[in-house]
Formats: C-alpha cells, sequence, structure tokens
C-alpha cells in the first residue's frame, strides 16, 4: 500500500523520462483517492534558439570586399551572443575591426533590436535560412550603410516560452480545448546557460492519478506546438509527490 505521500524521482538527458517498476504497486482505490503532483525538477535553460533552420545572414564588409555568408553555430544564445558570434565568424574572415563597422543597439524597452551599418557596410536577410525573424527583421530586408537598420517586430529570440509537463497517470485536463494528460506549465525563467529550478516557495498542483497500479511512470515536456522539448543533452530530474487521501473524508 501507497503511504500517505511517496516521492518518484525520474532523471535522463531527453524530455521524455520514463521508469518500469519491477515490483508495480497496487492502489487500494477503493479506499483512498490518488493525487500527484510536480514536486521539483531542475534542468539547465540549454534550448536551443538558433538552429540550422534559422541561422544565416549575410554581410558586406566594406565597398572593396565580397560579400560574406555569416552562418551562426546552433545553440543557445542571448543576443548579445548571436552578436559576438557574427563579429567572431567576420574576424576569422580576415575582416579587420568589424565591431567598428557593424554593431548591434539593443532597445530593452521596446524589445527591438537595431543594427548599425558604417559607409561601405551591406547587410542582407534574403537567404536561405535565414536569421531575420528571430531578430526582429523579415526575410526580403536589406540594407546598405551609412544606416541604423530598423526592425519590423521584436526580437524573437524566446522562440519557447514555456515548458509543459505531462504524465501518463493523470486525469486529462482541458490545455488549448484539447484533453491532455497535463500535470504542470512552467514559464521559463532563466537566460540561456542558466539552471532551471522548481521547488522551494512552489505551491504544489496535484492532479488526480486514474490507474490502479503503478507499474509504470512516464513524464515528458513539450512546448506550446505539442513538441518535446530539446535540452541538447542536459540531464532533466523530476521529483513527483504521490499523496493518498481517504474517501468521504
Amino acid at each position: 500500500m501507497v503511504p500517505e505521500e511517496k516521492l518518484l524521482v525520474l532523471c535522463g538527458n531527453t524530455s521524455n523520462l520514463s521508469v518500469t517498476y519491477s515490483t508495480p504497486t497496487i492502489l487500494d482505490t477503493d479506499n483512498y483517492l490518488y493525487y500527484i503532483s510536480l514536486d521539483e525538477f531542475d534542468v539547465y535553460n540549454s534550448i536551443p534558439n538558433i538552429k540550422k533552420s534559422a541561422n544565416t545572414l549575410k554581410i558586406k564588409p566594406g565597398k572593396d570586399k565580397p560579400e560574406q555568408t555569416i552562418s551562426i553555430e546552433p545553440g543557445s544564445y542571448e543576443v548579445s551572443q548571436i552578436y559576438s558570434a557574427i563579429i567572431t565568424e567576420l574576424v576569422n574572415k580576415d575582416i579587420k575591426n568589424p565591431d567598428e563597422n557593424f554593431k548591434f543597439i539593443p532597445r530593452t524597452a521596446t524589445s527591438k533590436l537595431y543594427i548599425e551599418l558604417k559607409e561601405g557596410w551591406n547587410l542582407s536577410f534574403d537567404v536561405n535560412n535565414s536569421i531575420a525573424k528571430i531578430l526582429g527583421f523579415k526575410r526580403k530586408d536589406k540594407f546598405s550603410g551609412p544606416k541604423v537598420c530598423e526592425p519590423s517586430s521584436i526580437v524573437m529570440i524566446n522562440q519557447i516560452d514555456s515548458l509543459i509537463f505531462y504524465c501518463n497517470i493523470v486525469e486529462p485536463s482541458y490545455f488549448n480545448d484539447t484533453q491532455v494528460p497535463l500535470l504542470y506549465v512552467h514559464p521559463i525563467d532563466v537566460p540561456p546557460g542558466y539552471k532551471m529550478l522548481l521547488g522551494a516557495g512552489k505551491e504544489p498542483t496535484f492532479i488526480k492519478v486514474n490507474v490502479n497500479v503503478l507499474d509504470k511512470l512516464r513524464v515528458w515536456v513539450e512546448d506550446k506546438k505539442g513538441e518535446l522539448i530539446d535540452f541538447r543533452g542536459e540531464v532533466l530530474t523530476a521529483t513527483l509527490r504521490l499523496r493518498r487521501v481517504l474517501k468521504n473524508q
């Protein structure tokens, strides 16, 4: 018999965690109701916001210089890190002092990114796998310096804003007009590279369990599009709290 409360821990280096118990636990559903909550989790925010499908732009670094195609290595970046990666690529292509002629000007009040080009420098987002949308520009945008390039929208650096936890043993809940085994929704509240934690100070949300035998437990994490979160090999640890409550108490 399950005690009044029991902790269940899963961990792995994907967003799809599961465990099969060699000795199944019989739940006394005649006398008790069972509930479960996500008690704790931790994982680094290594979710890639720069992917091969959106990582490229073209820069002409001066009147007498050939146009350069810059592709940023996929990964988890802040805006300043995207800029550093572009500058590094230009330096590696033997472009001198690129940071004096090509600058990012972030405006945090409006969440927009302006790009300054000095005379002779050109910028084009009209390229395969364009990074335009992430930086707030349009695929067709092309600019010639001297100019401060104005974006058409805010920076879309956070492609995923929430972790949506599901569990195979809970009763379905409505999420976006669809019934799903929803366990918990957690906002991504730290920058790339920082650890995401859930624990102290969190009010647990208990969801009713809908099985009679606990033999396999699965927890998986998706984004709002229903796609599994890519933690890029970081270890995810999830601790669940199973609670039993006497019926009619």
